[in-house]
């Protein structure tokens, strides 16, 4: 039975994420589709690639990721199958594959939209999906190396301070940023102390563990489950406490003691 994973900015609201899926369901018997999310905020590419980077390897090799986050016509952005670690991948051409991945693949190949006989996105899709399930979809598509490449997820690093960017909000309001432990283990090695800006002039000294490492309701920072550095409220809701949104500029300046 094929795992399929869905991650769309969809949203549950209206009836796009389940007529997508019964369409899916419809052509391809069997599937079992997992739904990761469809509340990806519309259009960010940024947060359907956190989401899709630290969700795809949680499933055996073999399974199937469709990304839908940004799309706005396959006709004019074209639809990619990509191949990495096992898994497989689909999604259009925007540069949300590039991203999630850290450009990192066995191959991408690039759809023949001339070749499939569907002509709507949900369509397409699913008749591509079957191809490649079927190991049939080097018939509608050629390698490429052309597709386009999203640097929006790139950190800044220098000296003495690292700056990256709020990419997700949780549903608890925890704001998840892209700065992962290993980009800054190094710096900590170095220097003894740090303060994370959320603000020009606002900012956290120490990383914590827990959330209950401060009292309620205060601004704490921590490396979550997944590695990333993360602002939160001890049972609060740090976006609307701080007033931070999504893409914000987080730093993180390091020193020495006799210099902070």
């Amino acid at each position: 039975m094929p795992i399929v994973t869905l991650t769309t900015d969809f949203g549950l609201s209206d009836i796009y994420a389940g007529r997508f899926k019964g369409r899916l369901i419809s052509s391809i018997q069997g599937l079992n589709i997992i739904d990761i999310t469809h509340e990806i905020p519309p259009y960010n590419i940024l947060t359907g690639g956190y989401s899709i980077r630290n969700t795809f390897a949680s499933f055996p090799e073999g399974t199937f990721h469709i990304a839908r986050v940004n799309e706005q016509g396959l006709i004019s952005e074209g639809l990619l199958i990509a191949s990495a670690k096992g898994h497989y991948f689909l999604a259009p051409d925007n540069g949300l594959l590039p991203m999630a991945m850290n450009n990192k693949f066995d191959w991408v190949r690039r759809v023949d939209l001339d070749k499939v006989s569907s002509s709507t996105s949900d369509l397409i899709y699913a008749e591509v999906l079957k191809l490649l399930i079927a190991d049939e979809y080097q018939s509608v598509s050629k390698l490429v190396d052309d597709y386009i490449v999203n640097t929006d997820w790139a950190l800044i690093k220098e000296e003495d301070q690292v700056r990256g960017m709020v990419v997700i909000i949780d549903y608890f309001g925890n704001l998840i940023t892209n700065i992962h432990f290993k980009d800054i283990a190094d710096y900590m090695e170095k220097y003894e102390e740090l303060k994370v800006f959320y603000k020009a002039s606002e900012s956290i000294d120490r990383l914590c563990i827990n959330y209950n490492d401060v009292k309620e309701g205060e601004v704490m920072c921590r490396v979550n489950d997944l590695g990333y550095l993360e602002i939160a409220t001890n049972k609060g809701e740090a976006n609307k406490l701080l007033g931070v949104k999504l893409g914000q500029v987080i730093l993180i300046k390091f020193y020495d003691s006799k210099d902070s």
